[in-house]
């Protein structure tokens, strides 16, 4: 598998584990686990289109 595909499928499932971290830090009234689900959710969703504009061209 591409080293690039590998990233953004770890970036994809990061980005579905922090939605029940912001979920139930919403809910629950715990804003250091509803900024943890948030670091974790933007970091992921930045990932792949960072990737996108620093990685080489192929010919």
């Amino acid at each position: 598998m591409n080293p690039t595909a590998r990233t953004q499928a770890w970036s994809t499932l990061a980005a579905a584990l922090a939605l029940p971290l912001l979920y139930i830090g919403g809910t629950h009234a715990m804003p250091p686990l509803s900024l943890l689900g948030l670091a974790v959710f933007t970091t992921s969703m930045m990932t792949p289109p960072l990737l996108r504009f620093t990685s080489r061209r192929r010919s």
